[in-house]
């Protein structure tokens, strides 16, 4: 998916403060640009795990 042309919708979440944490530490590190990087990469990759976990 290419973020720059893909319509992105706002979702408001509520995380542990432990959880936020270890995001900011993924942001600190340089790893990720923004809470909101992290978060979409890694539901994206779930999504994508569990569609083809069965194949």
């Amino acid at each position: 998916m290419d973020e720059t042309t893909e319509k992105i919708e706002t979702v408001n979440v509520r995380l542990s403060p432990e959880l936020i944490i270890i995001i900011d530490s993924y942001i600190d590190k340089g790893i990720y640009n923004s809470r909101s990087e992290l978060i979409r990469e890694m539901c994206r990759n779930y999504v994508l795990e569990e569609r083809y976990k069965d194949e």
